[in-house]
């Protein structure tokens, strides 16, 4: 499904952590500092006008190491074939835990996390359609001025048949001075079963890109743009999104 992939991406702002000294939220080794909320509000859309998701994610910090997470999406689908028949749906609870299991004061830094989630269809009364969950790992490199991360990730999902994927890529932010910073990163996913997560059954390789304003270290605004690039840059739609998070 597209909205899945497109919220992947749009969700590796979110879920480790770095010790920049001119921000805080919104790179891709974020984590919450210890005692701390975050809140992250996303609106996504592709150019074939037809998909839009908005979602938003609230953790808290406790401890040095641990992070937790809910995370809920609703979405609006106008294209002649919505899914599960529906124009409007409350699409899921995702429950999120991180483990920063490693970060001993150097640049290098490396997190665990997963997640677990229920997927609703609003057409039928909130009927639990299907069961999600996935773990993974990020490791990766954290000075002022730049980052640099790989990633991955391994997903089951519970339709009438378990439908198993993973995916690999590398992260990165460039900081541009105390307000900008570009971000970028690149995925390819996998099979690993005859029935993968997305509805058409590929193995998408995604790039995206995105800039971020930083109106103080524990807030800032970005876009973003993610594409399919497996079968050319001119085959598939493009992805793109919004987001503002805060850290309190």
């Amino acid at each position: 499904m597209k909205k899945i992939a497109l919220t992947s991406l749009l969700a590796v702002a979110a879920v480790s952590g770095a010790n920049a000294a001119n921000f805080n939220i919104g790179n891709p080794m974020y984590r919450p500092d210890k005692g701390a909320f975050y809140n992250e509000l996303a609106f996504a859309m592709d150019t074939d006008w037809e998909n839009y998701e908005l979602s938003d994610e609230f953790g808290y910090g406790f401890y040095d190491w641990w992070t937790v997470s809910v995370k809920t999406a609703g979405s609006y689908d106008s294209s002649d074939m919505p899914r599960y028949n529906t124009k409007y749906n409350w699409d899921y609870v995702q429950l999120g835990l991180n483990y920063r299991w490693f970060d001993y004061g150097n640049e290098w830094k490396g997190d665990i996390y997963g997640t677990v989630a229920q997927n609703y269809d609003a057409r039928d009364d909130l009927t639990v359609t299907y069961y999600d969950w996935m773990v993974g790992t990020r490791y990766g490199y954290v000075v002022d001025g730049w980052s640099l991360n790989a990633v991955a990730e391994a997903y089951n999902y519970s339709f009438d048949k378990e439908a198993w994927g993973m995916a690999v890529g590398m992260e990165g932010q460039v900081w541009l001075g105390n307000h900008l910073n570009v971000i970028g990163g690149v995925r390819h996913a996998f099979n690993l079963n005859n029935k993968y997560y997305n509805a058409e059954n590929t193995e998408p390789l995604d790039v995206m890109f995105g800039i971020n304003y930083n109106f103080c270290k524990n807030s800032y605004f970005g876009v973003y743009a993610t594409k399919n690039v497996l079968k050319g840059f001119n085959v598939e739609p493009m992805g793109m999104g919004a987001k503002f998070g805060i850290q309190f």
